[in-house]
């Protein structure tokens, strides 16, 4: 799947990237002085903007709204397919299917981005962006990994992960969703810095996911 990346979406990502930062723990490894961020510096050429958030973050909140609202707009579009034409039917549908996106500011987050609240197994699913490169096509990023780290891995928390990369195409900012896979699939690699990870190659398709949404309801 690609997502192409509006001003809007950056603004809105920058924004809540630069508030979160307030509350955020200074981890090792991650730049919060970030204003030379490659990243950073080519977004705000591709939209002119200034981006004011210096950190990570920026990227990894861009491609939580960017995908949810990508996979609610496919969701109502199935549902407009299958004769629901009234709006009021067609949220009332969606909220049926349970699927929630919790952007946390203030407190540490809950180890997950997505729910799809399911009776009997639901899917806590954490949202990863490759966020210290931009690649030029989609094609660049099959000999990566879908990485998780070993401490967070082992809270036993997020059920299911999902991958994404930023593309910068042809002047255009796109996010490639790579696909997602479910914790269980994941494999420890002692050799990458105590981490578990599946290659991308090996992730299932972002449509899949969409589809136990949709029969969730």
């Amino acid at each position: 799947m690609l997502i192409p990346v509006t001003k809007e979406h950056i603004i809105t990502a920058d924004k809540l990237a630069t508030i979160r930062e307030l509350y955020e723990f200074r981890r090792g490894g991650y730049n919060y002085n970030n204003q030379n961020n490659p990243i950073h510096q080519r977004i705000s050429e591709l939209h002119d903007i200034k981006i004011q958030s210096q950190s990570n973050l920026l990227t990894g909140i861009l491609f939580e709204i960017c995908l949810f609202e990508t996979m609610s707009e496919t969701l109502r579009q199935r549902l407009r397919e299958q004769g629901y034409h009234n709006d009021t039917e067609i949220s009332n549908r969606m909220r049926q299917m349970n699927f929630s996106y919790g952007l946390t500011i203030g407190r540490v987050d809950d180890g997950y981005d997505y729910l799809i609240d399911r009776a009997n197994t639901p899917y806590l699913i954490d949202v990863k962006m490759y966020g210290t490169r931009l690649f030029t096509n989609q094609n660049q990023v099959q000999n990566y990994n879908l990485l998780v780290d070993a401490r967070q891995f082992n809270r036993n928390i997020a059920t299911q992960y999902v991958q994404g990369f930023l593309i910068d195409n042809n002047n255009s900012l796109i996010i490639y969703v790579a696909g997602w896979t479910d914790e269980n699939q994941l494999e420890y690699m002692e050799n990458r810095n105590n981490c578990y990870a599946i290659s991308v190659r090996d992730l299932n398709q972002i449509g899949t996911l969409i589809d136990i949404i949709y029969q969730n309801g």
